[in-house]
Formats: C-alpha cells, structure tokens, sequence
C-alpha cells in the first residue's frame, strides 16, 4: 500500500519544465543526432543529421554594443579582449575591428553575414560545423573523437535572443572555446551521459543570482570555470529562460547531400475561450495550458531559414 501511495504522489507531481527542457536538448546539444535510413522502412538509403544550439548561448551583438556610448557593454568588452583566432587574428583585434565597424555602421544587425563587411572577416567561417558524429563499434573499438579547432561566426554571435544574458548551461560551442571551457565531443549523448544527469537533478532557478559560486554546479559539463569569471559574471543570465534555437538538417542520399540552417523562436499566445475544451488533442511542437477563460499557447516560429 506503501509503494502505491508514493507511485501515486510521483504521478500526481508536476515536472520541472526546466529540467524536462535540459533532459531534452543538454545531451545532443551542439552535437550530430543521426538518424539512417532504409530502402526498406523509407524507400531510400540514407542519412539524416540534425544539430541543435540556442542561440541564448551565443553574443548577441545588437544587445551588447551601446550605440550611444559607442563602445561594448564592461562585460563583453573584457570577453572580447581575449577572443584570437590563431593565425588570422591577434588577441584584441576582433574586438578592435567590431568596434570600428559599428561605429561607422551606427545601426543593428540584419544578419551575421554583414559582418563580412568587416575587412579580414571574409576569411572566417560563417556557419557552424558540429564535431564528427561517431561510428558504431563495438566497447572495445571505441572511436576517438576530438573537438572542433575552428571557430563561426553564427556559432560566436546572434542577433535573435532577447536579451544580451548568456546562458551558461548552452553555451555554443565556439563560446566554450572562447571562455576556456571543455567542447563538446560527437559521443557526449553517451559518453557524459551521467555528468548529464547530475547537472540536471541537481538543477535550482536560482543558480543565476550567485555564478561565481554556483558555477560548481554546471562545472561536471565544463570542466573547469571560465577563465576571467570573475570578471564577466555580468555576461550570464539571473534565470534560466532560453528561447530561440538554431537547428542545423543534413540530409544525404548517395553522393548528393543538402544543408539548411533554421532559426526557430519559441512564442506564448493567448486566446480566450467561451468554454473548456472537451479533451483537446496534442499539437506536434506545441502545449497548452489552461487558464480561467484564457488559453496559453506554447509553439515554434521559424525566423528564418539558411540553404547551405
């Protein structure tokens, strides 16, 4: 009777939207999930890959240059003052060229491909190459996988969060190569899968009012603490509130393969209605809950769409 009644309160108990987000997307973020495809079940064979990354986790440039001042907020300044791409840029330079650029510009971005009107900036990727997928083998013949050398620019900024906040827990993965934190690897889904786990149990709301203390708990993810922590903790966000996301599709048929990157925001709608709903039916890719005579819907706009 026991074990009944506790089965009954589990189920009776609300889920943290939070954690249920983070059980979702902290496994295959910034990472390949790849699905194959059969000539059997789907007529061709094949491969699809999709990669997600939020774009909470990247700068948003629109948010974080004050246009009056003329200068980056404190925060961001000091984390572009480290950024160098070696080979191409010194350690200050990028920061040093932004600067100018929105200064003559004197108005927000459109697209981060503007930046290429930056001179040197043509030279740099634009659009973010997630590390190698692994291949199936058996425990014994684990394949060794490395992180990604190179940095994006989509993958470094955006220009469709809300709000200039980093998220800490989605950090992209060029801004965990910027802020010396570990990258991810093509087999982390499996690999971290426990690290994963201990990040999101232990989850709290409030970890955002106190970062320098409360990195230790997202630090089983990044290895270490972000170099200059203390220096920047301005840059992470005070509530966990991510919303808008790139998701990056590969398909393959034989030698022929095609890209698309989409930007996809989450949105709240309310609609009033005269009556409860008599079971309502579940919508792909959106929720509802209802409230009084107000219905809150919970979906995905796609912002736009990058052939690659």
């Amino acid at each position: 009777p026991a074990k009944k009644e506790k089965k009954a309160a589990d189920k009776g108990k609300k889920e943290d939207p939070h954690k249920v987000l983070l059980e979702r997307i902290l496994p295959s973020l910034n990472k390949w999930q790849v699905f194959k495809l059969s000539e059997k079940n789907d007529g061709v064979e094949g491969k699809v890959k999709i990669c997600i990354s939020s774009e909470n986790g990247k700068i948003n440039l629109n948010q974080v240059f004050d246009f009056k001042k003329q200068e980056f907020k404190k925060e961001y300044d000091a984390m572009l003052k480290g950024l160098e791409l070696k080979g191409k840029f010194a350690a200050g330079e990028i920061l040093k060229r932004l600067v100018e650029f929105f200064k003559t510009r004197k108005r927000k971005l459109q697209d981060i491909s503007e930046l290429y009107a930056i001179e040197g900036f043509e030279n740099l990727d634009i659009f973010y190459k997630p590390p190698k997928a692994p291949k199936k083998t058996d425990d014994f013949k684990r394949e060794k996988l490395s992180s990604n050398v190179n940095l994006a620019l989509q993958d470094i900024f955006t220009i469709w969060s809300d709000k200039a906040d980093l998220e800490p827990l989605l950090l992209s993965d060029s801004l965990c190569a910027i802020l010396s934190v570990r990258r991810p690897l093509g087999d982390d889904a499996e690999a971290m899968q426990e690290k994963y786990k201990q990040v999101i149990e232990s989850f709290k709301p409030d970890w955002g009012e106190n970062w320098d203390e409360n990195w230790k708990f997202i630090q089983p993810i990044h290895d270490t603490k972000p170099k200059f922590l203390k220096n920047i903790l301005g840059v992470f966000s005070k509530q966990f509130e991510p919303t808008v996301y790139s998701v990056l599709s590969s398909g393959k048929v034989g030698n022929v393969e095609q890209r698309l990157l989409a930007i996809v925001k989450k949105i709240h709608k309310k609609k009033s209605t005269k009556e409860k709903p008599q079971s309502p039916a579940p919508q792909t890719g959106t929720t509802a809950q209802q409230k009084g005579n107000e219905q809150e819907e919970e979906s995905f706009k796609v912002m736009r769409v990058y052939w690659l």
